[in-house]
């Protein structure tokens, strides 16, 4: 029985034996003031340990984060996608009389993506009422077919287009459809490299806009003349409404871009899902999930899509699209209807800085004029030239990390424990111990009652 109770307490052993500074000096101390020194200072370090611990998890639990940028210089970086598009969506000489009548209507219902205006009136009621079926359109019209006929063709817009001063053509172009029409992307699987920075390295390209083509109209088409630009990552697909730069006709745009990489947190950290994908494109991006999302809301409440909505149902009849679709998309722009669309793990953005130049200048209008066969005046109504290039090859690195890591905080504790109480791993052991002995302690005490019942306690 002498090794689980002998006449050494637990207490004493673990104190005495133990690599929590302190407890040693006090139970070994000799006289009473030592031993009060020794208490006072145990706990006061204690006390300090103890809050300091307090506030590494109070902050730690915060989940706050910190911003680390770094910029790696490059001998080649791979080119983005460039998508290009016509204010005009509809080429006056592809249009029927009998269409011609209905364009204004077309311009305005093709995509479903405009930022339709509702009557308030109509906010608490189950539809917005929009009804256009008085306008002519046939039921059985081809908004897709009609569109690939009259819209934006680079075949007769392309004069002039070079990638790193080497000639390119239409066919280093694709089509999409997007809220202008028809666009077409260059560089679509994003396989081009710049290895040069500056003007010339790049791409640059001459488009004829055809302004004589024009049937944009002030009350539901573009008010302006010109392209459209878009710079995006080839997995992104290109919304060239909210995020695209326009070029007027008699100027010579340059663009000049980076390169930026975005690493964002998961929750609760940050707000990024990893693992995300979506449908009907590679890669998951904030601006997909919405084209599929807003897509997803049409389908099911029309049974269609539209021109510019990714999937594989068949496109809106006219009196959906003006009916329908419009109905669902004023509903999602009212938040009436949701989408979830959280921020991309991983993101690659292509910021522009665009500067304009006159042109032609007075001493090259009389090349210009014969050599595209135009006027003076048609130059500058029809002619836009748009260069884009790295202004440096360089990354641009811009990562969300946690303000406090699981790896740091333990080692926090550590640290002030160690440094305020000479506590590690090893000292948490010898507690766990210390409980065990206290617990076979007991049960040796009961035993003992046990087998000497007439034993009296003192």
């Amino acid at each position: 029985m002498a090794s689980c109770c002998g006449a050494d307490s637990a207490e004493r052993e673990y104190a005495e034996g133990t690599s929590l500074h302190g407890l040693g000096k006090i139970v070994g101390a000799r006289h009473g003031g030592a031993r009060l020194a020794w208490s006072l200072l145990f706990l006061t370090m204690f006390g300090v340990a103890a809050w300091q611990i307090t506030e590494r998890f109070v902050a730690y639990f915060q989940f706050d984060t910190v911003t680390n940028m770094k910029v790696e210089f490059r001998d080649v970086l791979d080119f983005p996608t460039v998508t290009i598009c016509n204010f005009n969506k509809y080429r006056f000489s592809k249009i029927t009389a009998q269409e011609l009548q209905y364009v204004s209507t077309l311009l305005e219902g093709s995509t479903g993506f405009n930022d339709y205006d509702y009557d308030s009136d109509y906010e608490d009621s189950d539809q917005y009422n929009f009804d256009w079926n008085s306008t002519g359109i046939p039921d059985g019209f081809n908004l897709a077919e009609f569109t690939l006929r009259a819209g934006f063709d680079m075949d007769v817009s392309l004069i002039g287009c070079t990638w790193r001063g080497q000639a390119c053509s239409k066919d280093n172009f694709t089509l999409v459809f997007t809220s202008f029409g028809i666009c077409w992307v260059f560089n679509e699987g994003g396989t081009l490299n710049q290895t040069i920075a500056g003007v010339g390295n790049g791409l640059r390209v001459a488009i004829n806009i055809q302004q004589d083509e024009y049937t944009e109209n002030a009350l539901t088409g573009n008010l302006d003349a010109g392209i459209r630009f878009v710079v995006h990552s080839p997995n992104e697909p290109p919304t060239v409404d909210t995020q695209g730069i326009s070029v007027g006709p008699g100027t010579h745009a340059y663009a000049s871009i980076s390169k930026i990489q975005y690493t964002n947190e998961v929750p609760p950290w940050g707000k990024c899902e990893p693992g995300r994908t979506l449908r009907y494109y590679s890669g998951y991006t904030k601006t997909g999930c919405l084209l599929e999302c807003r897509a997803g809301h049409v389908a099911d409440a029309c049974g269609c899509r539209t021109v510019s909505m990714p999937g594989t149902l068949d496109y809106c009849q006219p009196s959906v699209v003006t009916g329908c679709v419009k109905t669902t998309m004023a509903e999602l722009k009212s938040g009436k209807q949701t989408c979830d669309c959280p921020t991309p793990c991983s993101a690659t953005a292509y910021p522009a800085t665009v500067s304009y130049g006159g042109w032609p200048s007075s001493s090259t209008k009389e090349f210009y004029t014969e050599y595209f066969n135009m006027t003076e005046e048609q130059l500058k109504d029809n002619i836009v030239l748009l260069d884009i290039y790295y202004q440096q090859l360089n990354l641009q690195t811009v990562q969300q990390r946690r303000a406090i890591s699981t790896n740091a905080l333990l080692g926090d504790l550590g640290g002030q424990l160690g440094l305020f109480l000479g506590a590690s791993v090893i000292t948490i052991i010898e507690f766990l111990e210390f409980l065990l002995k206290k617990g076979t302690s007991c049960c040796c005490k009961n035993r003992v009652k046990t087998l000497n019942p007439n034993t009296e306690e003192f």
